[in-house]
């Protein structure tokens, strides 16, 4: 069976937005060109195109367009990822 994604805009999508990469696994947050929120998993992104607009292709087949750059986007992957790795952080006494 295909997994299922939250469609852009959803109350699911809208229900992940604020939390933490820990509780979020494998999204990053970008912003539609209309202004719309947009919570999209890092390990689907297959490229991203760089026309006058930014668009991200998914390994599904879907694309987005975005308003944030390349470089932005892959540094929030990169972000996501280490956030992942560091793993919690721990309280200091």
């Amino acid at each position: 069976m295909p997994r299922r994604f939250c469609i852009p805009g959803s109350h699911k999508e809208r229900a992940l937005a604020g939390k933490n990469p820990a509780e979020e696994k494998n999204m990053i947050h970008l912003t539609r060109l209309n202004h719309i929120p947009l919570v999209v998993n890092s390990d689907l992104i297959e490229h991203i195109e760089i026309t006058p607009d930014t668009v991200i292709a998914l390994t599904t087949g879907q694309k987005f367009l975005v308003r944030e750059t390349p470089d932005e986007v892959i540094e929030r992957v990169i972000r996501f990822r280490q956030a992942i790795f560091e793993g919690p952080k721990s309280q200091a006494r």
